[in-house]
């Protein structure tokens, strides 16, 4: 007993010595080395516009995919889809708090608390903390129409991939600090970096297929002929392949 007792001690004590030499690598990278990285910070804003005729009546629609959180290039290119549109759509829009049932404000309260750790030092990485499209639009006091009920992307998970979404971020906060150094060294993604993601079905595929036909029905309504809709880069593909399905759609190059 007394060895398993010392052996599990020394675990402990090699894990806070990594913690803290990879804590102090980030900050002594980011302080002192990395300070000129900030211009080269990749773009993961996949932009596209698209003619939709419903009704024989021609539409604009402007599809951003994005990673939720923006780096200075990326917030540069924001600004310019504000300045051109007056309606916006995203995910779950300006009333998700108003919206969303207690037991999963609850959930996702938890998931954030909880991923915010690993949040924090990617962003210290990437330089990823410039407003958004919905952010900027919101500031000039636009609202932003939701593309989805703010539930479904919790109510698409079975309670058992619940508990292992939520013990994904639970173990990234565990290892927070290798968050600064995948920011630093973040690729350019696309939306098929996620054809083998565990949650794709229940987070990604059914969610596409909604927020398609919701696009459609915004762009259906009298007062919007032209609309910025923002949503996961993971979701760009599939809202494309669901919109062609739904209308006459053409990209405008």
């Amino acid at each position: 007993m007394g060895f398993i007792k010392g052996f599990f001690k020394t675990l402990a004590m090699l894990y806070v010595s990594a913690y803290i030499l990879t804590t102090s690598a980030a900050i002594i990278d980011n302080r002192f080395i990395s300070k000129e990285k900030i211009e080269d910070s990749v773009n993961n804003l996949h932009v596209h516009n698209f003619n939709i005729n419903i009704d024989d009546e021609k539409n604009y629609l402007t599809l951003s995919g994005e990673c939720h959180i923006y780096t200075k290039q990326e917030y540069e290119v924001a600004k310019s889809i504000v300045n051109k549109h007056r309606h916006f759509a995203a995910e779950c829009g300006s009333d998700v708090m108003e919206n969303i049932t207690s037991g999963n404000l609850m959930y996702c309260l938890v998931a954030g608390i909880t991923y915010k750790p690993y949040l924090y030092f990617f962003q210290l990485g990437s330089d990823r903390h410039y407003d958004t499209i919905s952010e900027l639009a919101e500031e000039k006091g636009y609202f932003i129409h939701a593309l989805e009920d703010p539930d479904d992307p919790f109510d698409n998970l079975s309670f058992s991939e619940r508990c292992q979404f939520l013990g994904d971020i639970i173990a990234s906060a565990f290892v927070a600090p290798i968050g600064y150094f995948r920011g630093k060294y973040e690729a350019p993604l696309d939306a098929s970096a996620v054809a083998n993601y565990r949650f794709k079905n229940s987070l990604i595929t059914k969610r596409d297929s909604v927020m398609a036909e919701n696009i459609i029905k915004l762009l259906s309504e009298d007062e919007i002929d032209s609309l910025s809709a923002n949503i996961g880069l993971a979701h760009l593909d599939g809202v494309i392949n669901n919109l062609h399905k739904l209308a006459d759609i053409v990209e405008v190059k």
